[in-house]
């Protein structure tokens, strides 16, 4: 595989950022769609919503951590510590993890 150069990396990263909108749009009327049928109907697929914002979370999550890797041992990048960015962690990592729970829950339900 061969380096990509600057442009490239622009190129791709254009790309990748299109796809996600793209993605998260279709998934953003998906739930419009499924809030409507439950305020008709009383019944709602969270699916849509579970995916979207698992998304997210791992797109956070992420960014921190490939922000942290790159700034490791650069001293003038160093940021304080602060108590949002860790809550923001918590608070990712927590919804992640009841996220993947409900999704095994809708499983079963479905199974049994």
């Amino acid at each position: 595989m061969e380096k990509m150069d600057e442009m490239e990396k622009k190129i791709d990263a254009r790309a990748y950022m299109y796809g996600y909108k793209v993605l998260a749009g279709s998934l953003l009327v998906w739930q419009v769609v499924e809030l409507i049928k439950f305020i008709n109907t009383g019944e709602m697929n969270s699916l849509p919503f579970l995916i979207m914002n698992s998304g997210i979370v791992v797109q956070v999550l992420s960014k921190k951590y490939i922000q942290n890797k790159m700034i490791e041992g650069a001293e003038e990048y160093k940021q304080p510590k602060s108590i949002s960015n860790k809550m923001i962690v918590i608070l990712a990592i927590f919804y992640f993890v009841l996220s993947i729970v409900t999704i095994l829950n809708m499983i079963s339900e479905y199974i049994l």
